[in-house]
């Protein structure tokens, strides 16, 4: 199924501020209690603020930097006067989180921990490894501390919107039903294979090297060993013997010996995440149900698959995805109504934006907006 129609709530809005609600940052060693010579020669003036909150320009600026190094890394310039208007949009968003942040509770606080720890788990889980987590924070400026407490306060505010915003949306089985009707391609489904998968490795796997492909190849003569050995453990699978017996025995691959050699994929075409190498594709998309393939040879080794499940091309029932489509069309109404509801926590804490230049950038995206509605 495609994912166009998936909303990310309050995507960006919480990620952006360095608040010491919950942790301060200390990976840089400074010692936060000495005051510096710089801050008293240039002070960090205050360029919002509003009951009980107040943004300064060095949170603005980190924000930036952010924002700046994910837009360069995507080959995207960025003007002087486009860097006004963002900086213009990231100020609205700190302010927004800092007044969000102000109303949460301790059950908001307490589902937040549960949330972001999940979050971030699953975040770590996709890495190759630990070491390789740090060094994509790294890259993205941010230190593990920062994250942690950036992913902690999107939770927080994501809680609270929930309570206040969501919970007054209903989305009926009408609308719901004509959604599903009105966007069939949304819920295609491409034919997807179940596969149970072993790799006997061509390559050095005591190489230290966190990925199959950068590993070091094996000699001629380690090749043909594993060959015999790849060749007599195909012979055993084509006889009878448990399939996941031997994935567990002898297959290479380590990510899916964790899962019985168990994979599900699709055509490269249909979906690139969900494929596998066009050697694999082509004898996995051959079989039948129970079959087992002849030796499959690649770069990385020797492969042996056998087909465990086929789930032909189709669109997925109504009754499969109403409750995805009833979260999408809550979150989109969210969306709607975040606006004047952020308006609105700014009016009742009397927020005034004390940079002049910023402040007129911000009265014209509002005029803007305000015709398009």
């Amino acid at each position: 199924m495609k994912n166009t129609y998936h909303i990310v709530l309050l995507a960006g809005i919480c990620l952006v501020i360095n608040s010491s609600v919950f942790s301060q940052d200390t990976s840089s060693g400074d010692n936060t209690d000495q005051p510096s010579k710089a801050i008293d020669l240039f002070p960090d003036e205050v360029i919002a603020k509003g009951e009980g909150i107040e943004i300064k320009r060095s949170q603005l600026d980190e924000a930036f930097v952010l924002v700046k190094a994910n837009l360069v890394a995507g080959s995207q310039y960025i003007s002087d006067e486009r860097r006004k208007v963002l900086e213009a949009r990231l100020l609205d968003r700190l302010v927004a989180t800092q007044l969000l942040l102000k109303k949460a509770t301790d059950e908001d606080k307490k589902k937040a921990e549960e949330t972001a720890k999940k979050f971030i788990d699953e975040t770590k889980s996709r890495m190759v490894s630990e070491d390789v987590f740090m060094l994509h924070l790294k890259a993205n400026g941010l230190s593990y501390e920062k994250f942690k407490t950036r992913v902690l306060e999107q939770s927080i505010c994501d809680e609270i919107v929930q309570r206040e915003v969501k919970s007054g949306i209903t989305i009926t089985d009408q609308e719901i039903k004509k959604f599903y009707d009105e966007n069939q391609d949304e819920f295609k489904v491409p034919e997807i294979r179940k596969i149970s998968h072993i790799l006997i490795s061509t390559r050095d796997m005591s190489d230290p090297a966190p990925q199959l492909r950068f590993k070091r190849e094996l000699s001629d003569e380690q090749k043909k060993a594993k060959k015999k050995l790849a060749e007599s453990v195909l012979a055993r699978a084509k006889k009878g013997d448990d399939f996941v017996k031997l994935v567990k025995e002898y297959s290479d691959d380590v990510s899916g010996r964790g899962r019985d050699g168990e994979y599900t994929i699709t055509r490269a075409k249909d979906n690139p995440r969900t494929a596998m190498m066009p050697e694999l594709e082509a004898t996995a998309f051959s079989l039948s149900v129970g079959d087992i393939s002849d030796l499959i040879t690649t770069p990385y080794g020797y492969h042996i698959i056998k087909v465990l499940d086929i789930k032909t091309a189709g669109i997925r029932p109504l009754s499969e995805v109403k409750d995805e489509i009833k979260k999408y069309l809550e979150q989109r109404e969210v969306q709607k109504r975040l606006p004047d509801y952020f308006d609105k926590l700014k009016k009742n804490a009397n927020v005034q934006i004390l940079d002049p230049e910023l402040r007129e950038i911000q009265e014209k995206i509002l005029k803007n907006s305000e015709k398009t509605k």
